[in-house]
């Protein structure tokens, strides 16, 4: 439906919560990969713990989608990597305006980080991404 041509969404926001049962984890994955044939500017997916391969499969939507303008996608299990390709995503997209940074989940990295082996490294990549 969001991907017909007669559809004329505009704005989706589809939150989740703090309870598992109202978070899609990664049955959020083919809303996601939709966006690259919709017309939608603006997104909230926060809050679905839906993981790289979620974030992953938006990497992917973001090089193709020129419609989306704005993005909210904090709490969704964002790892190094995965972060490390959003920024990569980005800058290939021409249309997003305003994209929030995920401060939970790279506060949870952050301290994931710190506790690992390689925690300099880590955070020093980090501290890249996020300027």
């Amino acid at each position: 439906m969001i991907t017909s041509g007669f559809c004329r969404l505009r704005v989706l926001s589809m939150a989740g919560g703090e309870r598992n049962a109202q978070q899609l984890k990664s049955d959020l994955i083919p809303v996601i990969t939709a966006l690259g044939k919709t017309t939608i500017q603006e997104l909230n997916i926060s809050g679905h713990r839906m993981g790289p391969r979620g974030i992953f499969a938006l990497c992917r939507a973001l090089q193709v989608n020129h419609t989306l303008s704005k993005l909210y996608w904090d709490e969704n299990g964002l790892t190094l990597e995965s972060f490390e390709r959003f920024v990569e995503a980005l800058q290939s997209n021409t249309s997003l305006l305003e994209c929030s940074v995920p401060l939970i989940d790279v506060g949870a990295l952050a301290v994931n980080l710190k506790s690992g082996s390689n925690s300099e490294e880590g955070m020093a990549l980090l501290k890249r991404l996020l300027t």
